[in-house]
């Protein structure tokens, strides 16, 4: 009771910091983590201002996202996420919301999300002939997108691409949401990682004990501080 008592305390003296330096990045950090860990209902009076807010670096986001998402505001965890993913086209950031959802399970359920048929705003997940995969948000003002809408999953459909007929498979149709997953994935695969994620390429042909043995050797060769 006075540990709570005192976060309740803490937050009154933060809420004031807050009105008097609304734009202070550290101060509204604060003042969201100490609300969340006074009164997680009240954190949703903090919603619209951890949505709007600008923020300057990735690692603010990710604080912000995981104090929402454990509070049990998983939808807004990943608008917050998401709208600064667009505005900052950060590599870093993309893979922090990777690591997010792959280990917070609710989060799971919103990014992961899939759905029977390609609909506006959906983001699709395909393969081409060379059997590389691709990610598409749908939009009817563009004309990817106008082939797109109506199909399914598991089809395979005829598609102009950069002007040449192009025959594609529909692997998955997620929300808008999965397009920063798959970016971070795709940015980690062409650079060899960054300081967030390290890709793990398996050698074909391994035994699982094989394989077991080497993912053990690459964890410790790049220490237990990345996700993979």
């Amino acid at each position: 009771y006075v540990m709570q008592a005192d976060f309740k305390e803490a937050v009154t003296i933060i809420e004031q910091l807050y009105k008097l330096h609304p734009d202070d990045e550290n101060i509204l950090l604060n003042y969201i983590e100490t609300q969340a860990q006074a009164d997680k209902d009240k954190l949703k009076n903090l919603e619209e201002i951890a949505l709007t807010f600008l923020f300057s670096i990735p690692e603010s986001v990710a604080f912000v996202s995981k104090t929402f998402a454990v509070s049990g505001y998983p939808q807004t965890a990943i608008d917050i996420f998401y709208k600064n993913a667009m505005r900052m086209n950060d590599p870093v950031l993309d893979s922090l919301y990777y690591a997010q959802v792959v280990t917070i399970p609710m989060l799971q359920s919103i990014a992961r999300k899939e759905y029977d048929e390609v609909e506006e705003g959906k983001c699709v997940l395909y393969s081409d002939e060379q059997d590389r995969r691709h990610c598409w948000m749908v939009s009817c003002q563009s004309e990817m997108g106008g082939m797109l809408i109506g199909h399914r999953k598991d089809e395979i459909i005829e598609v102009i691409i950069a002007g040449e007929k192009r025959k594609i498979k529909i692997l998955a149709i997620y929300d808008k949401y999965f397009s920063i997953e798959h970016r971070a994935l795709t940015d980690v695969m062409e650079h060899g990682g960054n300081k967030i994620l390290t890709p793990f390429k398996m050698k074909e042909g391994a035994t699982g004990e094989e394989i077991l043995q080497q993912l053990l050797d690459f964890i410790k060769d790049k220490g237990s501080n990345k996700s993979i």
